[in-house]
């Protein structure tokens, strides 16, 4: 099956849309209705933002604003859910380079024919380059992510909890008198909700996030 990555070809109409979510009032779900009335974006050239919106995890498939969503639309926490979404769409690009966010143009474009095994004057590149940078505007990926997102599991809706615990432990020390040292045991859990979506790449992204943020070592 022939790899792809999110774009539209009217690119300019995701800084557009993303500035105008962030001031409009969020819908029960995001249409092109909503495009039209609240956002003022009309055209066949703005269709193509709401599989876009979906694609980077800021829509579910049924077009319902996640909390991600609502993540972006806060100033605190902006830059950091822009950041994530783009991990989210673009998770074959930081697969095989962590930092793709770093990358000038000419650098993300050898990364794009790279990922997608594709000439080097394929039609597509542009508007995949372009459409990441547009994002990218608004990313903040210096930011812890779980310290501003927590614990909206990265913004994304989820259906099922699912609790990992992580124990960790020193040994228990007896004591006969004040002076003695009291043994301490700590435990926390993470609730991680899992979203309703068939895209591998959603779940790959919140794993290798969950991974570095969570379950390192200090």
């Amino acid at each position: 099956m022939e790899k792809t990555l999110p774009y539209i070809s009217a690119y300019g109409n995701i800084e557009k849309c993303l500035d105008r979510i962030i001031d409009a009032q969020t819908p029960k779900v995001f249409s092109q209705d909503f495009l039209a009335t609240y956002l003022s974006l009309t055209g066949g050239g703005v269709r193509p933002v709401i599989k876009y919106l979906k694609n980077l995890g800021f829509l579910t498939d049924g077009g319902v604003p996640t909390e991600l969503y609502h993540h972006f639309r806060a100033e605190r926490s902006r830059g950091v859910a822009a950041a994530e979404a783009l991990r989210i769409g673009y998770a074959d690009l930081f697969e095989h380079n962590e930092y793709a966010n770093r990358l000038n143009d000419d650098q993300l474009k050898d990364l794009i024919i790279s990922v997608l095994q594709c000439a080097s004057d394929d039609r597509r590149i542009p508007n995949i380059l372009k459409s990441f940078n547009n994002v990218k505007k608004f990313a903040d990926f210096d930011s812890n992510t779980n310290s501003h997102l927590a614990p909206d599991n990265h913004g994304l809706p989820g259906a099922n909890p699912m609790s990992i615990s992580t124990t960790n432990e020193t040994p228990q020390q007896n004591h006969t008198d004040e002076s003695k040292s009291v043994g301490l045991n700590l435990a926390y859990t993470v609730n991680l909700n899992l979203p309703e979506s068939t895209n591998p790449e959603v779940f790959n992204a919140i794993f290798k996030s969950l991974k570095d943020n969570l379950l390192k070592n200090d």
